[in-house]
């Protein structure tokens, strides 16, 4: 795949990983101990004393003889999957440039512990925590990266190859998130990712249409492309389509000519295409989800121009439309039983002689006109259109938009949790539900019709900013796309604060975090 392979995704996604019943005795094994507990092998026993090993949380102990890796998981009591995930990203890094294989044996679980922690759910928590911590953005350092040596690993348990199944397309689904999300706006312009969903959507047997600024005028998105104005690289509006095994009905129905529509939307990324099969009447049978993702694939403000200090961070600004591309990757391999469309709204935000002007008035394609008087509020106005276009042509059961929407949902949550609103408390608890169990947090905002106020024009129907500026600049954001999403069940996840990291740390790795993507795929899965 020509686009896709431009990311260095092949390394993570040959990594072989297999259950053994005992570890090999030519290879490394990782050991998982408690704090304040002992090895029953006497010569490790010995070893943890005179090195005072105690296995607190993320602390390590290197053997040679036996060859061992000993990780502390904390006390008991404060067991979680978020522990193992972490204590396994330890390990992976320890021999990410070392070791070629090596052999994880599962923490021991007591009996009153086994419902709350199956093997299946542990043995996904390892091998998620194995490949996002293995995770390098090092696509543009071939001479001097340190390089990945690990090809395999071997999990000591049986009767876990589900877990370990689920575990690896999550992973590699957050990777592909992450990569996409680092990939500089030189090379990942809109054009390019509209060509990476096509190669996927080929690959995964998926539907694809693909609108470019033409269409997109024609039908009105004036909102979304007045975003790009100021660009040259020209926006694109991807929809990709999941169908589950085994279902029927006039959605699945197939062009004569699938494989030169495919071959089209690969050249010409921005020209109408839609492919294996056009969005035909839906099963009622099932249940259809919407994702939306923001892609702003550079976000300069546009004339309403950033500061300089870490502009070069705005290539994350399409953070959301990547974890939504990865999930729809996904979702093949894992099967849910819902009917499931990606959205990826990708554009452009840059500065010239022909840019969106503060102050201009634009209407959007569900017939509503937008003040806009901050051009660097642009990603609220290509999600207008794009959940305009949700609630008009796909109607779905449930919506759920995740973008890089605001710098004050930083100022509110800091990096340790991600903001969500929405009108349908039961979609947004069982998404609060999923943030805690792949430990990326949600913390619900309110939504109340005051707030709502606030981003009421005086000359136009909306306005992209509040009237109180950077006053609850995030809920006015939730509450300025709430005007497009017509009677739709719909949930908006405000990734900002949780997308990038300066830091790397446990599995988190510097740059892109991939939010997003584990939490949507636990949902759906659920």
């Amino acid at each position: 795949m020509e686009w896709v392979d431009r990311m260095n995704l092949k390394p993570y996604e040959s990594i072989k990983f297999s259950e053994s019943p005992k570890p090999a005795g030519d290879e490394f094994s990782v050991l998982f101990l408690y704090e304040g507990s002992k090895h029953k092998d006497k010569l490790i026993s010995r070893v943890m004393e005179k090195s005072k090993f105690s296995g607190k949380f993320s602390e390590t102990l290197p053997l040679q003889e036996p060859m061992a890796l000993l990780v502390g998981l904390g006390k008991p009591e404060q067991l979680s999957l978020e522990t193992i995930r972490k204590c396994a990203s330890i390990a992976a890094r320890a021999f990410r440039s070392k070791q070629k294989k090596y052999s994880v044996c599962l923490p021991v679980i007591k009996d009153k512990d086994a419902r709350k922690f199956p093997k299946a759910a542990v043995a996904q928590a390892i091998v998620e925590g194995t490949i996002l911590g293995l995770y390098k953005f090092e696509e543009f350092k071939k001479e001097d990266g340190e390089g990945l040596s690990v090809e395999s690993v071997s999990l000591v348990s049986t009767g876990i190859a589900a877990g370990m199944r689920n575990g690896r397309a999550v992973s590699l689904a957050a990777i592909m998130a992450r990569e996409l999300t680092n990939m500089p706006a030189n090379i990942a312009t809109p054009a390019y990712i509209a060509k990476c969903a096509a190669e996927l959507a080929k690959k995964e047997g998926l539907g694809l249409k693909i609108f470019g600024h033409k269409k997109m005028k024609k039908i009105g998105m004036n909102a979304f492309v007045g975003v790009s104005q100021g660009s040259s690289q020209e926006p694109c509006f991807v929809v990709m389509e999941y169908n589950p095994q085994g279902v029927t009905g006039s959605e699945l129905r197939k062009p004569k000519s699938a494989g030169s529509l495919y071959r089209t939307a690969v050249r010409r990324p921005c020209a109408h295409s839609v492919f294996p099969s056009p969005f035909g009447s839906r099963n009622p049978k099932l249940k259809t989800i919407v994702l939306v993702g923001k892609g702003i694939t550079f976000d300069s403000g546009g004339i309403s121009i950033k500061p300089s200090k870490n502009m070069d961070e705005m290539v994350g600004d399409k953070a959301g439309a990547c974890a939504v591309l990865s999930v729809m990757l996904a979702l093949p391999g894992l099967k849910p039983n819902y009917r499931v469309f990606g959205v990826l709204a990708l554009s452009e935000n840059m500065p010239s002689g022909s840019a969106q002007k503060p102050g201009d008035i634009v209407r959007a394609s569900n017939g509503k006109s937008i003040e806009v008087l901050n051009t660097d509020a642009e990603g609220r106005l290509v999600l207008a259109d794009a959940m305009a276009y949700v609630s008009r042509e796909l109607k779905p059961d449930y919506a759920i938009d995740i973008a890089t929407l605001t710098g004050g949902c930083t100022v509110a949550l800091g990096r340790y949790a991600s903001a969500i609103l929405g009108n349908d408390q039961k979609l947004i608890d069982a998404l609060i539900a999923s943030g805690e169990n792949v430990f990326e947090r949600l913390w619900q905002l309110p939504l109340w019709d005051e707030y709502k106020d606030m981003v009421k024009s005086e000359f136009a129907d909306v306005r992209n900013i509040s009237i109180y500026n950077g006053e609850a600049s995030t809920i006015t954001g939730g509450a300025f796309i709430s005007n497009f999403v017509g009677d739709l069940k719909w949930a908006h996840i405000d990734i900002a604060s949780t997308s990038w990291s300066r830091e790397s740390k446990f599995y988190t790795s510097s740059r892109a975090t991939g939010v997003g993507t584990r939490l949507l795929l636990d949902f759906l899965k659920r």
